[in-house]
């Protein structure tokens, strides 16, 4: 069902999400919602948002794929694409260009010449602070604060979240946002964690 090539027209891929299914299926193939939601969770074996329902891929990002709201790919329908045509250029070429007019040639001077023939790429030393490790951040210390262990599944991740940050009073909200970040990080990759954070916090 997914398309070889991206299917998205070059003005409007480079503004989607690395991980889209509109770079993966054509219009009608996945669905686009107008925001994150438990309807859809994030399956990180996939690398996307999926429809709990039909196990379609789901967009929540209507404005960057340029695409209305709708189970397009849930009820196999197809979206309108009106928002897909190319954009008008901004001044229309005229009719009769002036011909190219061509490149005058270059003429080195002798010492010139010669600085140039002398000259190879040397590779750069390091400097003393680029030979360092990088430095590990150590872990936030917020006094009284006991996080409840974070969970292997990924799937539990958010509820996690929300229940930790939840409890958080707000003046030490940061502080316990960089703690549990810091202690899902022991088990989860970071982009794991983002994504549970954004649907933690929407």
């Amino acid at each position: 069902m997914s398309s070889p090539e991206p299917v998205l027209p070059p003005w409007i891929e480079g503004e989607v999400c690395g991980y889209c299914p509109s770079l993966r299926f054509a219009p009608g193939e996945f669905d686009v919602a107008g925001r994150p939601d438990p309807a859809w969770p994030w399956r990180p074996g996939e690398g996307r948002r999926i429809d709990a329902e039909s196990g379609v891929g789901v967009c929540v990002h209507p404005h960057k794929v340029r695409l209305p709201v709708g189970r397009w790919g849930s009820e196999r329908r197809a979206p309108d694409l009106s928002a897909w045509h190319a954009p008008e250029p901004d001044t229309a070429p005229s009719r009769d260009p002036e011909p190219a007019r061509p490149a005058e040639p270059v003429t080195l001077s002798p010492g010139l010449r010669r600085l140039l023939r002398g000259t190879r790429p040397t590779a750069r030393k390091p400097r003393r602070d680029e030979r360092r490790p990088p430095a590990v951040r150590p872990a936030p210390s917020v006094p009284g604060l006991v996080l409840p262990e974070v969970p292997a599944d990924a799937d539990r991740l958010v509820p996690w979240l929300r229940e930790v940050l939840g409890r958080a009073e707000p003046d030490r909200f940061a502080d316990v946002l960089d703690a549990a970040e810091h202690a899902a990080a022991a088990t989860h990759p970071p982009e794991t964690i983002v994504a549970a954070l954004r649907d933690a916090m929407s």
